[in-house]
């Protein structure tokens, strides 16, 4: 539905005056998830976030390579002074399995007058069915499982720096919209203030003209008139630019800018206020905390780092292990000779042993990891307390801001029953133009503070979301 939705909009798309190729977005209302939901599919961050995470598997599929079966094959022959020393010719398949051993398949065919005795294969060629096993390093892990493990922890990293970067899209993104919102209540507060006050003026000077009023009080409502068109005007550019920002986050399907048509508004306050994407817990316990801050993008990137050095400590902790390979090669002919079949009779063993004397590369490269590792498990620590402290702040925050938005409130109502009760004591004479001046100022400065906290708990509530980082989807 919202594809249809966005579509329709870009149908109703055309080239603004001044703005040569950026496209202005036509639609009466600009709903909440409708936003988001672009600024997911569509803003440059979001595309590059997700092209990473393709990157890094597409990596993790390249690292498994490692484990494909090798073919191979060579030739070596020698002819000199009218002899054949010798021709050997060999061919086969190696397979390196996930769990240490490999395994090798091969074909050799030697012959000449000078041939080395260990090389003589019959005339036909010789089969060989090879297993190697590493006994001491390589059993448990090498480098080829650390590749691939490394790979994979690569792709979970991307894909957790791909939630953060749209994580941090969309608290911008949505602290924007909330802020376009408020810029929108914030002028209406002042249209209507500027209704009420020429209303005003314009009763004034209807009593000046009967003779009931001074004409000073023409000027001072006059004056009033003045300041609130002056008001008004500061809160249509404030709403202006606020829609510009709130563009920064919207593009095409054709990675194309869309800036906002002043035809266009965000939902109304109160629809805001009523969204699901703020009913959200203000009563967090231990539990919930751990959960909510488990689901934060930075930790899983700290998670992936630790899994990295883990990995790299696992690898040089083997390396230091001697090189003990034992390969045992089971021969027959091409015709597979029955009588040659015996594993004990027609078979090679063989037993490899290395290791470094002092093994000091291997040993400090195995501290370096084990430092590096510890490094990040403090910075996950860190991160975490950093964490909940702020989602705490967030609930405190919220919580404190509803007491004082209902307090606010409250004033609003008691401000405008001043004002109505000043305004009925100026039509019978008892009040002045001054009074009702003040009385309208005042009355103006609460809603606009009432305003201004609904926007903080609108941000303390999105910040919330964002350390949990869920957003409804």
């Amino acid at each position: 539905m919202r594809k249809l939705v966005f579509f329709f909009l870009l149908f109703l798309l055309r080239i603004s005056d001044g703005v040569s190729q950026d496209s202005i977005v036509y639609r009466k209302i600009l709903e909440f998830e409708d936003f988001l939901f672009y600024v997911i599919e569509y803003h440059p961050y979001s595309r590059q976030a997700n092209l990473q995470a393709l990157s890094a598997n597409a990596g993790l599929s390249g690292t498994r390579g490692l484990f494909d079966p090798q073919a191979y094959a060579s030739f070596r022959e020698k002819n000199f002074d009218k002899k054949s020393y010798f021709s050997v010719l060999e061919a086969g398949t190696k397979v390196y399995s996930y769990f240490g051993p490999s395994f090798k398949l091969s074909y050799k065919e030697a012959r000449g007058d000078f041939l080395n005795p260990e090389l003589y294969t019959p005339e036909n060629g010789l089969i060989s069915a090879e297993i190697t096993v590493p006994l001491g390093e390589g059993l448990l892990f090498d480098k080829r499982r650390a590749e691939l493990n490394t790979a994979k922890a690569m792709a979970k990293l991307s894909e957790a720096m791909r939630d953060k970067m749209i994580n941090d899209l969309l608290l911008e993104a949505s602290i924007a919209y909330f802020d376009l919102v408020i810029a929108r209540e914030t002028r209406e507060v002042y249209k209507e203030a500027l209704d009420l006050s020429e209303s005003q003026f314009s009763n004034v000077r209807q009593s000046f003209i009967q003779g009931d009023k001074p004409a000073i009080d023409t000027v001072e409502a006059l004056i009033q008139v003045q300041n609130q068109k002056l008001n008004l005007s500061q809160a249509e550019l404030n709403y202006r630019n606020k829609a510009l920002e709130l563009s920064n986050f919207l593009w095409s399907e054709n990675a194309e800018p869309l800036i906002i048509n002043l035809d266009v508004e965000p939902q109304r306050l109160n629809e805001v206020q009523n969204n699901n994407f703020l009913n959200i817990s203000l009563q967090i316990s231990d539990n919930q905390i751990d959960e909510w801050i488990s689901n934060n993008p930075e930790l899983k990137i700290n998670e992936q780092k630790q899994a990295q050095y883990e990995i790299k400590t696992k690898l040089y902790r083997e390396l230091i292990k001697p090189k003990i390979d034992l390969s045992y090669s089971w021969l027959n002919d091409p015709d597979f000779n029955y009588e040659r079949s015996k594993l004990d009779e027609n078979s090679v063993l063989k037993l490899n042993f290395k290791s470094s004397l002092f093994l000091r590369n291997e040993r400090n490269s195995l501290k370096q990891a084990k430092y590096d590792w510890k490094s990040t498990i403090l910075v996950y620590d860190q991160k975490k307390l950093a964490l909940t402290n702020k989602l705490l702040s967030y609930e405190n925050e919220v919580g404190n801001l509803t007491n004082q938005i209902t307090t606010a409130s409250d004033n609003v109502n008691n401000y405008q029953r001043m004002t109505q009760a000043e305004q009925r004591k100026f039509e019978i004479g008892e009040s002045s133009v001054f009074l009702i001046n003040y009385r309208q100022q005042a009355l103006i400065k609460a809603k606009v503070k009432l305003l201004e906290l609904q926007f903080k708990i609108f941000k303390s509530k999105a910040g919330m979301r964002w350390v949990k980082n869920d957003w409804g989807f």
